[in-house]
This record gives C-alpha cells, sequence and structure tokens, in this order.
C-alpha cells in the first residue's frame, strides 16, 4: 500500500495541501477566499517505498501545480492537482530512467499523475477528502486525510495562507505499477507500500541569526572544577534539501571575542598559550558529510583551530521548526555538541599541580546553541 502525504506550509503564500502525492501551500484571492492555488515554491510532493526489503528509498516531483476551495466559512470544499510525473527525482539518475520508463510510470505514453476530489467530510480538525487518483491512466477511488486547514495567516508581502497535511495509502499495483525482482533470499527488490511524503517549507540557505545563536564552550579546571566561555563574535551558514533536510553547514568563529567573565584569562587564553589570536584569528568548521540519526544529525567535517585541521563529528540534537517571528522570518533551530582534544590543535600550555594533575583538561566540549534565519 502507499501512503500519499500532502503537508502545506503557511510561510509565504497562501496554497492549500491538495495534490495527490504531494505538499502544497495555497494562496487564496482573498483572506480564506474561494478559490487558493497550490504554491509550488513552498511545496514538496514526495513519495517513498521500500527498497530490498531492508531500506527506504525517497523521492520527489518538482513539477506540479493544483486548486483549492474553501466556502464562506473557510471550510474545504474540494481540491484537485496535477503532477508532471518525468520531474521524478530520487538523487539517483539511473534509477529515475527506471521509473520514467514503461516499468513504472511509462512518462511517454502518462505523462501526468491527478487527483480530484469527490466529497470533503470535515472530521474532528481536519477532514477526510473522498476522490479520483490516476496513475498511468489507471483512476481508482482514494481517501486523503487532511489533519487540519491551518490558518489563515498574512505573510510579509501581504499574501495569505493555509495549510495542511493529507495523507492516503494505496497500492501500486492498484495502478498498473508492477515491475519487480525476486531476492535470492527471498522477497522483491521494490515493496507495494508507496508512501508520499510532504516536506517541509525550510529554504535551501539559512543564516546563522548572531543575535540568537551562542557558541560556547566548557573544559576542566584544576581537575575539580568546569570552566565556561563563549565567542561573542561569529557567522555561518546552513543549507537544506528540499524535504528540509540539513545537507551542509559551515561558520567562522572570531577566537579573539573569547570571554569567559574573566579579562585577565581572556587575554591569555589570545596570546600564543593557547588560540594565538595573532597569528590564527579565525576558528572555521566546515560540513563534509550530514548523516540523519534519530531526530537528528550526526555532522562530520573539518575543523580548524590556530591553522591545523582535524576531522570532528558533531551531534546535533534536531532541527525544530520551521517557524515564523514577528516580523515574517522563517526560523529553525537546534543545539551542535562535540568534545575534542585540544592538543590536537596545538593547544597545549598546561602547568602541573602540587597534589598532581594539570590546570588546564585536554578535553574541551564545544556547544553551539543554533537559531538560523532563512535567506529571502
Amino acid at each position: 500500500m502507499s501512503t500519499v502525504r500532502t503537508l502545506s506550509h503557511l510561510p509565504k503564500f497562501p496554497t492549500l495541501a491538495g495534490l495527490a502525492l504531494g505538499a502544497s501551500l495555497l494562496t487564496p484571492a482573498t483572506a480564506l477566499a474561494d478559490t487558493w492555488d497550490v504554491d509550488t515554491a513552498h511545496t514538496h510532493v514526495g513519495f517513498s517505498v521500500s527498497h530490498m526489503m531492508i531500506a527506504t528509498v525517497r523521492g520527489e516531483f518538482g513539477t506540479f501545480e493544483g486548486t483549492a476551495e474553501t466556502d464562506a466559512s473557510g471550510k474545504l470544499k474540494a481540491i484537485q492537482g496535477t503532477v508532471d510525473v518525468s520531474s521524478v527525482d530520487t538523487r539517483e539518475p539511473k534509477r529515475d530512467e527506471h521509473l520514467r520508463s514503461p516499468d513504472f510510470f511509462d512518462v511517454a505514453t502518462h505523462p501526468h499523475m491527478t487527483f480530484v476530489s469527490k466529497k470533503v467530510t470535515p472530521k474532528g480538525k481536519g477532514y477526510s477528502v473522498a476522490g479520483d487518483l490516476t496513475i498511468r491512466g489507471v483512476t481508482k477511488p482514494v481517501i486523503f486525510e487532511l489533519d487540519a486547514l491551518r490558518g489563515p495567516i498574512t505573510d510579509p508581502w501581504g499574501n495569505v495562507k493555509v495549510g495542511g497535511t493529507m495523507v492516503t495509502t494505496i497500492d501500486r499495483q492498484d495502478f498498473g505499477v508492477s515491475w519487480n525482482n525476486n531476492l535470492d533470499a527471498g522477497g522483491v527488490v521494490v515493496g507495494d507500500d508507496v508512501t508520499i511524503t510532504p516536506a517541509t517549507a525550510l529554504a535551501d540557505t539559512w543564516d546563522v541569526d548572531t543575535a540568537h545563536t551562542h557558541v560556547g564552550f566548557s573544559v576542566s579546571h584544576m581537575m575539580i572544577a568546569t570552566v565556561r566561555g563563549e565567542f561573542g563574535t561569529f557567522e555561518g551558514t546552513a543549507e537544506t534539501d528540499a524535504s528540509g533536510k540539513l545537507k551542509a553547514i559551515q561558520g567562522t568563529v572570531d577566537v579573539s571575542s573569547v570571554d569567559t567573565r574573566e579579562p585577565k584569562r581572556d587575554e591569555h587564553l589570545r596570546s600564543p598559550d593557547f588560540f594565538d589570536v595573532a597569528t590564527h584569528p579565525h576558528m572555521t568548521f566546515v560540513s563534509k558529510k550530514v548523516t540523519p540519526k534519530g531526530k537528528g544529525y550526526s555532522v562530520a567535517g573539518d575543523l580548524t583551530i590556530r591553522g591545523v585541521t582535524k576531522p570532528v563529528i558533531f551531534e546535533l540534537d534536531a532541527l525544530r521548526g520551521p517557524i515564523t517571528d514577528p516580523w515574517g522570518n522563517v526560523k529553525v533551530g537546534g543545539t551542535m555538541v562535540t568534545t575534542i582534544d585540544r592538543q590536537d590543535f596545538g593547544v597545549s600550555w598546561n602547568n602541573n599541580l602540587d597534589a598532581g594533575g594539570v590546570v588546564v583538561g585536554d578535553d574541551v566540549t564545544i556547544r553551539l546553541e543554533l537559531e538560523l534565519t532563512k535567506k529571502k
């Protein structure tokens, strides 16, 4: 069976979630007007399917359109959409060509996939949307569950928005999408259950919001306590893919801005004994690989301190959001943490204690409390 999801976000233009197989934002003529357009810039039509019985392949469609209707009270009346199936994208060109072939969508003969609602029934805070889904020229009745029609809100450009998440389950075999291969160990290469999922309205590029981000560190002191500090001057950017997943992140810190609330210690940290800011004014991180992990990510990359570059892995707990602030800025946030050995970066100064041990520990925990702002 296949689950088709449609996610609508409210960030920039009012759009109703209503493509068969996708996510959408709707844009009305007036506040909750009778007719809304799917906001293709902030809608993601995605899907996922079992592969080799052990993994999941995800993809999306890049070209689509749709409309929805609401009544005078703002309740959903109808929704419909069309997807250009040749725009399928699973990030693997050979697989995408196979999906376009007669084995799957047969785009030369059936270039479009469509959904047209027939009956919309209120259900809790949302709706059950019954209608006809057409794939490969085969039309079958399906029911989408729409969780809610959130909004309306007005974006900074005066566009009114609503959105929601629609879900249905289909069996691809019902639509003539039947190609498969058997596995030697049993089972098949491609599952019949296809989940069509929405993406978020996350943009491709984000700036670190320096006013609401904290770049901090902590290190053992005298073997009995922990000294904490921060850097006051920094900048950075991040990238997300069309589904809102983190792709990359990088940043630069002005190490002369170190602040441990003790001026003499801060001067010592700026000296050649530690950061040597006169010679190495910046500390940088550039991600090389971002791997989903639970609700968050493992972010592997290159950290440079005192001109020495070493591979490190930050653990990002989650990419929370998006939310829109009162000024129309779209935001996400999360916490990234790693622990390094300062000796690896040439930060080696220390003093021995009479009772044994050293003044400054080698393990330094770096903690980034991030808030990111979507570039407009």
